[in-house]
């Protein structure tokens, strides 16, 4: 499962979205997108993610560290990108993730954009 097109907002004064990648194998994978000035300007405690899935917040078991630290892309502008995993041992549906930047944080409301079919 992909999610759609991602809502950008920002959070300390950063330009930020989440990606749910995929709800497989009882496991919720998700990256952080941040928009940032320069390679580097984030280090790994800066970013965090809470998941709701079901109105339960679900056990963070992936999130940026010194063995998956928060990597970088560079092509006009520079966006930093974070991976987060969460157990879903009971395949519940993810609801809205809360995502910390520094020392702000915002809630994104996750689900099916417009113009998608729903089951």
């Amino acid at each position: 499962m992909t999610s759609p097109e991602p809502v950008f907002q920002q959070v300390s004064g950063l330009w930020t979205a989440p990606v749910l990648e995929s709800t497989s194998n009882q496991t919720v994978q998700m990256h952080v997108s941040i928009g940032v000035g320069a390679i580097g300007e984030l280090a790994d405690e800066d970013v965090d993610a809470v998941l709701v899935a079901g109105g339960t917040q679900l056990e963070q078991v992936e999130r940026p560290s010194g063995v998956e630290p928060i990597s970088y892309l560079q092509l006009r502008s520079i966006t930093a990108i974070a991976h987060f995993a969460f157990a879903n041992p009971d395949d519940l549906v993810p609801e809205f993730v809360n995502i910390r930047v520094r020392d702000e944080t915002v809630t994104f409301t996750l689900g099916p954009g417009p113009g998608l079919p729903v089951a």
